[in-house]
């Protein structure tokens, strides 16, 4: 009899470890998506904080400047012929551009994340990462 109790606790651990592991298992995928999840939800912050200033600087006129923090790199085109901004992330899993108007010309940059200094150069909106 106590041989079959050895076995009957071996087997019962054998099941709790399976469930454990299979437990583990879809956190970490859970804990994976997550992550890209917010990663896009800070890229598109970071986009509109980024945006906000340009346009707030635009409409301040020359010589004025703001800081913006970003949270993601992003990385900034701009078409004149549309006056079209374009914003866009190094990030594989951050799908796609965010497209916004502007009235004035933006300055082409590609930014990483921390304070950004947004200023107008003549009607011209310079992006630079502060020191």
């Amino acid at each position: 009899m106590k041989g079959q109790v050895t076995f009957e606790y071996m087997v019962l651990s054998l099941v709790v470890l399976a469930l454990l592991s299979i437990s583990i298992t879809a956190l970490i995928a859970i804990r994976e998506n997550s992550s890209r999840a917010m990663d896009v939800v800070l890229f598109k912050s970071s986009v509109t904080d980024l945006y906000n200033a340009i346009e707030e600087v635009c409409a301040m006129g020359d010589s004025n400047s703001l800081e913006v923090f970003l949270k993601r790199d992003v990385s900034v085109e701009y078409n004149g012929n549309d006056n079209v901004v374009k914003f866009s992330s190094s990030l594989p899993h951050v799908n796609g551009t965010i497209i916004r108007r502007s009235i004035c010309k933006v300055e082409s940059e590609d930014l990483s994340a921390g304070t950004v200094i947004v200023s107008n150069n003549k009607g011209e909106i310079e992006m630079k990462k502060k020191m």
